[in-house]
């Protein structure tokens, strides 16, 4: 009789434990995402950014056993533990190229130089606090020489996602420029051809753009002549991205 007493009061008991053991196992099982997601950011943006860091996350724990982040941009994985420049390479290298100019825009032609110098870059001075700040920078991108208006290096790097600051190296003395628009769309400054639709290295003109960061086709660009080593704006329009072939207006 006391035996059959202390059962019954054992299995509900048990039982219990059974269910909340049960639940908790189905707690841990990996499901597709968080919910919310855990995500900043337009749907529909050119390049997608994805870090996998969360090891108490059964499923991120099993994408990376070693227990470094794991980095993915547009669903290319990185090396581990990447460097801040490989990051902003696989950046740029995800966004789209960028848009020619209109038809009724400045043309490059209309402006050009007189002579291209061909002698060595200068040491790169630094005169002013933008220069100091980024005198790594300018240091290595003008070691090329000149791509701009005849003398000039432009030197391009990143500032964030789709961001990118600019400054402008005289070959022949090492002065630095900066443009008046302090931040711009990326240019790709491996490609030669790409980077026409900015500038040339036999003319004047520069091209500058900004996006809107909103996901739409849309960005301000501004048209500058470079003479003496002053800007002159030229035209600031907003231009829209032509829609992509096949597709209707």
């Amino acid at each position: 009789m006391y035996g059959s007493r202390l059962l019954r009061g054992i299995l509900p008991a048990l039982a219990l434990c059974c269910l909340a053991l049960c639940t908790a196992a189905r707690a841990q099982e990996p499901s597709p995402g968080a919910a919310p997601p855990h995500a900043f950011g337009p749907a529909d943006a050119p390049v997608t950014v994805e870090v996998f860091n969360d090891y108490e996350c059964p499923a991120c724990a099993l994408m990376n056993e070693e227990g470094t982040p794991t980095l993915y941009v547009n669903g290319v994985e990185l090396p581990d533990l990447p460097k801040r420049r490989e990051i902003e390479a696989a950046i740029e290298k995800a966004l789209p190229a960028g848009d020619a100019p209109p038809p009724d825009a400045p043309r490059f032609e209309d402006y050009p130089v007189r002579e291209v110098y061909k002698g060595p870059a200068a040491r790169v001075r630094l005169d002013g606090k933008m220069a100091r700040m980024f005198r790594a920078r300018l240091r290595e991108g003008s070691r090329g020489g000149p791509n701009f208006a005849g003398r000039y290096t432009v030197v391009v790097w990143g500032c964030g996602t789709g961001c990118a600051q600019m400054g402008l190296v005289d070959a022949r003395t090492g002065r630095v420029y900066f443009p008046p628009v302090a931040y711009m769309d990326i240019i790709d400054m491996e490609d030669e051809a790409g980077r026409s639709r900015w500038f040339r290295l036999d003319s004047r003109l520069l091209r500058i753009t900004r996006g809107f960061y909103d996901g739409g086709d849309a960005y301000t660009a501004y048209y500058y002549t470079f003479d003496g080593g002053r800007f002159r704006l030229l035209r600031k329009r907003v231009e829209r991205r032509p829609p992509p072939e096949g597709t209707e207006n």
